[in-house]
């Protein structure tokens, strides 16, 4: 097969003058190629339109058949031009997802209404263009939806309608591809929310639960359990590997970055009888988790950990204080148990709550207890798992 390849490629080939004929020994003079049969034809490459529009920064002269058109097409000056009418296709310069203008807001759970997203483009030719649908990523359960139109010679913009109802919450991507240019339109599906005492806006749930206790021991609402300070790296899943500190006497791992370490997605143990999973002589070790712009901050864009005195407001408006007041309360919380700083085995599911706060105390950090007969706030081992509950700053 090769040889017969080499052998059609050097037939009539004239390399004087640079130049190469197929079918010829004198290709003309201003073709650098020329193809001469009388029974065949060229064939270019037969695609889709929607195949040729994924081509990434064609070429000046790049030529198909357009399946779609029953049509030859070629690219020339930023544009699709076709050999049956002579029309050229829409394009512009250039697309602006990341400063799109952003209407109305989305939730988890409900269903899009009076949403849209305008684009801003430039070099826009003038020519009109079809009506395009593109579905989500990442949250899904959406479609952006762009009318037919007509594109502004220069400057414009274009709006995308999104409805739908979101899976998740999140971030819900949407590949936008028009006039030869892609572009990714983000939108954000914030987590839903309760409204505690004193007006706070808090999650209606734990982080990582799939939905709101149902009751006091719903397994579905008990969600992650996390080491105090930590980021949301995989270690607060309830069945997350082990990572044992060994050292004796020494007070966890070097470091608390989130990334690029041994013990990334894992849950630290202490089996020196420390009680934290980082050395506290690291510097910034007690603000790991204050405010929105914690350095570890594991909740949704927006939320952070609530302060003990925040917990301590929502804890005297229980109709109880024990577990049944918790759950009654407007924040539904769970007694969704602990991890082990220790051993990292589950511990006391189904009999005890126990919520981290933003708020340190020396070497340990404060969290919110309650069981069936009694509640209060006070300070434990920071290497501890315990439920996360956010709060809207």
């Amino acid at each position: 097969k090769l040889l017969t390849l080499v052998t059609l490629a050097f037939i009539g080939l004239n390399t004087a003058n640079a130049q190469v004929g197929i079918g010829t020994t004198n290709p003309d003079a201003s073709a650098g190629l020329e193809v001469n049969f009388n029974d065949k034809g060229f064939l270019p490459p037969r695609i889709t339109t929607a195949q040729r529009d994924a081509i990434s920064n064609p070429a000046e002269g790049l030529m198909i058949y357009n399946t779609d058109e029953n049509c030859l097409q070629w690219y020339d000056n930023n544009g699709w031009y076709d050999g049956c009418s002579g029309a050229t296709y829409p394009f512009v310069a250039s697309l602006d997802c990341a400063n799109s203008n952003n209407n109305g807001t989305l939730a988890n759970g409900q269903e899009a209404n009076g949403v849209d997203s305008e684009i801003a483009y430039t070099g826009g030719n003038g020519l009109s263009y079809s009506g395009q649908t593109v579905n989500s990523t990442g949250v899904t359960g959406l479609t952006a939806t762009l009318a037919p139109g007509t594109l502004a010679t220069g400057e414009g913009s274009l709006t995308y309608t999104i409805s739908g109802t979101p899976a998740s919450d999140g971030t819900a991507s949407f590949a936008i591809n028009i006039g030869g240019q892609t572009c990714s339109l983000e939108r954000t599906v914030p987590p839903p929310t309760v409204i505690g005492t004193n007006g706070k806006v808090w999650m209606d749930r734990n982080l990582g639960a799939s939905q709101v206790a149902q009751n006091s021991t719903d397994q579905a609402s008990y969600g992650d359990l996390y080491q105090w300070g930590r980021a949301a790296d995989g270690h607060e899943d309830r069945n997350s590997t082990k990572y044992t500190v060994v050292e004796t006497g020494s007070d966890g791992v070097a470091n608390f970055n989130a990334s690029g370490n041994d013990w990334d997605g894992k849950f630290i143990t202490r089996d020196s009888g420390a009680n934290n999973w980082v050395n506290t002589s690291v510097s910034g070790v007690d603000n790991l988790w204050q405010g929105v712009s914690g350095t570890n901050n594991p909740c949704p864009n927006g939320f952070r950990l609530p302060t003990e005195a925040e917990w301590d407001t929502e804890r005297s408006s229980w109709s109880s204080y024990n577990a049944a007041g918790a759950f009654d309360s407007t924040l539904k919380l769970p007694v969704a148990g602990r991890r082990s700083h220790s051993t990292g085995g589950l511990d006391s599911v189904g009999s005890l709550g126990l919520y981290w706060s933003s708020t340190v105390s020396g070497a340990d950090a404060r969290r919110l207890f309650f069981n069936s007969s009694n509640t209060n706030m006070n300070a434990f081992f920071r290497a501890s798992g315990y439920s996360v509950r956010c709060l809207k700053d």
